[in-house]
């Protein structure tokens, strides 16, 4: 089923909330395989009851496209021509449009994998051209270049710092793990990089000083994680890190000083 521009303004028609927090979760939650079969009357309501409203509302979600399958926790969900449906219990129920699913999908199923299960209908962000739908583990972020998610420690980072208009401005890509010695999740943003690991803060780098650590080599270099948001001096800005420090003197370029 194509998915038409009316659909979305009529979902933001239909009252959808902006949920702001992220549940503090290192997976969406625990992994289970989900079943097709019969979720119980009070899911199967939430679900009829979804889609009649979202019907009334001009979301025209078609026809069922699979059985209902029943999940982990308390969770079941049902897949139609233009979306997923899915509740808790009667809660948090909520519709997944058909246009995000295959991005959905790249993070792995709904059981026990980030951004795990929506917990609220997408919404417009005030200003912007984005959307914003909360989910278990995080955000998704659906603007004109794709969507992108917000997870875990990061998210909450940039939901506290203010998320799409908030300093570090969109998120250009979805999380990067990097596995090593310890697990390190980076993010690209647009007017910087969100690290975090379990051994440092989840810190951001920002203009000069995340240009010159991306440049030499971001996490694998020398210089280790960001231990510290970036301080002004006397001359002008400094970021401290694991194993050294970047000074940025404005008009002067940056250092690099490893320890």
């Amino acid at each position: 089923m194509p998915v038409t521009v009316s659909r979305r303004l009529a979902l933001a028609a239909a009252g959808s909330a902006v949920v702001s927090t992220a549940v503090s979760l290192t997976h969406a939650g625990s992994a289970r395989a989900s079943t097709t079969g019969d979720p119980g009357p009070v899911a199967r309501n939430a679900i009829r009851r979804k889609r009649l409203e979202l019907i009334a509302a001009g979301v025209d979600v078609g026809a069922p496209t699979l059985p209902y399958i029943v999940g982990r926790q308390g969770w079941s969900r049902r897949d139609f021509e233009g979306g997923t449906i899915s509740t808790r219990g009667g809660e948090n129920t909520a519709i997944l449009l058909v246009e995000h699913r295959l991005w959905h999908q790249g993070f792995g199923d709904y059981e026990g994998r980030v951004p795990g299960y929506p917990l609220a209908d997408e919404a417009p962000v005030p200003d912007t051209s984005f959307r914003v739908q909360p989910f278990e583990a995080g955000h998704g972020w659906y603007g004109p270049d794709g969507d992108v998610a917000t997870v875990l420690a990061v998210d909450a980072y940039y939901m506290a710092a203010g998320g799409l208009t908030g300093p570090l401005g969109r998120p250009l890509a979805d999380p990067v793990n990097v596995i090593g010695d310890d697990l390190v999740t980076h993010q690209q943003f647009r007017h910087g990089t969100v690290w975090s690991s379990a051994r440092t803060p989840t810190v951001s780098t920002t203009g000069a000083i995340d240009r010159t650590y991306v440049e030499a080599g971001g996490v694998g270099s020398a210089l280790g994680l960001p231990v510290a948001e970036v301080r002004t001096t006397d001359r002008g800005f400094s970021q401290r890190f694991e194993h050294g420090v970047i000074v940025w003197v404005p008009g002067k370029g940056t250092t690099i000083r490893l320890t």
